[in-house]
């Protein structure tokens, strides 16, 4: 008996299919897959989220999906106005080297998020801070904590 005897037995392939080619077509097909995947993915997500606070707060922390996510390089090259291979060699670099003009742009968008975090860290205090009628917590010393 042989030493591979226990090893589930394999499905076999087609006629006229050796494992080379089909191993090549399913790493085709997982090519497809990633494309599609890719393609699916913006700069600026279109999201239709109410405007609750922790979706204002998700928005302004991570304004995409998983599948939206563009990259540091394709969302600096919009950010700046550049193109991606000029967004990749602004990201590598020194401090000393970057252009005033990026400088400034990138110091715009910290102000404009500087002013929405603070909006919303308004709304969150109020919201947090709100005096709440009608209800009685339990104290730890009645629960016995």
């Amino acid at each position: 008996m042989s030493e591979h005897s226990n090893l589930p037995k394999t499905p076999d392939l087609p006629p006229g299919l050796d494992p080379i080619v089909a191993s090549r077509f399913g790493l085709w097909l997982l090519g497809v897959r990633s494309h599609r995947r890719a393609q699916k993915r913006s700069v600026i997500p279109k999201r239709d989220w109410t405007k609750t606070l922790v979706n204002r707060f998700l928005g302004l922390c991570a304004p995409w999906t998983v599948d939206e996510y563009p990259g540091s390089r394709q969302l600096l090259a919009y950010l700046l106005g550049v193109e991606r291979h000029r967004a990749a060699h602004i990201m590598r670099q020194t401090d000393k080297t970057l252009p005033r003009r990026h400088a400034r742009r990138l110091a715009d968008i910290c102000e404009e998020r500087e002013a929405a975090y603070r909006v919303l860290k308004t709304d969150l205090r109020a919201w947090a801070d709100r005096p709440v009628a009608g209800r009685q917590g339990i104290r730890r010393e009645d629960r016995g904590g």
